[in-house]
């Protein structure tokens, strides 16, 4: 897997790196949140940007994002509008949803960038060459909160992902049954061993919950934790659990076999 380094923090290698996410609605919310995630001393950040009340206003955008990166100062932030057919708040047509991401590319504030893979392929590839002139970290993501398709359809969608270019590609999908974690964990093995860019896969919700803490195994790169309270997914854990447990992995994964 090729590693890929932001500011301090190497992606790729060891234990999959942290990342919270902000879910504020307003900048006094987002910034608060932002001051107790970095007192957690977390790999990196999220800002759910589809939160914010302010988010189509680029003059109040720009100011929030030069406070946060003020708060989080080596900390990596990554920018996500996450829209509704995605599970999450934005429900602006296209083209909306480009104009802020160019602006955000443009602000030089933010260190990686997700994609929806579900926008008009032109956008996508649009936005990550952008992304790489302003050198921006681009993740294409998938997300499904209500089925997760089947080994053959992971596959084909992670090395799709990994064919617009992107720096990272990222699938989340919401189990059913047992058996739907591990074949997203299974798929997700194949493909992080024969591609050369980092991959983030999630099951979500109490079934999916394994999948959050034994990337290390299987071949995710980044996990999603939370501070209590500002979950962004179902299943996300608090931050000192998820640690706690991924060194816990890390250690037994790393012994020589008896």
């Amino acid at each position: 897997m090729k590693k890929i380094t932001i500011r301090e923090l190497t992606i790729g290698e060891g234990t999959p790196k942290i990342c919270v996410p902000i879910i504020g609605k307003s900048k006094s919310e987002i910034l608060k949140q932002a001051n107790t995630v970095i007192k957690c001393e977390v790999d990196m950040v999220e800002l759910r940007a589809d939160y914010y009340e302010d988010l189509e206003q680029e003059s109040e955008l720009y100011s929030l994002l030069e406070s946060l990166r003020k708060v989080l100062d080596h900390t990596p932030l990554l920018f996500t509008i996450r829209t509704a057919m995605e599970g999450g708040c934005f429900q602006h047509a296209s083209d909306t949803y480009l104009k802020i991401l160019q602006h955000v590319i443009q602000s030089n504030l933010v260190d990686m960038l997700d994609i929806e893979l579900s926008h008009e392929a032109k956008l996508v590839t649009d936005m990550i060459h952008m992304a790489r002139l302003h050198q921006v970290i681009t993740i294409a993501s998938h997300h499904n909160f209500t089925s997760t398709e089947s080994m053959d359809q992971i596959r084909s969608r992670l090395l799709t992902m990994y064919s617009t270019g992107a720096d990272v590609i990222k699938v989340a999908y919401m189990p059913n049954e047992p058996i739907d974690v591990m074949h997203l964990m299974l798929a997700t093995k194949e493909v992080s061993d024969s591609i050369p860019v980092p991959v983030i896969a999630i099951s979500m919700g109490e079934l999916g919950a394994i999948s959050r803490f034994c990337g290390e195994v299987y071949g995710s790169a980044i996990t999603f934790a939370a501070i209590p309270g500002q979950e962004s997914a179902p299943g996300q854990l608090g931050v000192d659990q998820v640690r706690v447990i991924l060194s816990q992995i890390h250690q037994s994964h790393k012994m020589p076999n008896n």
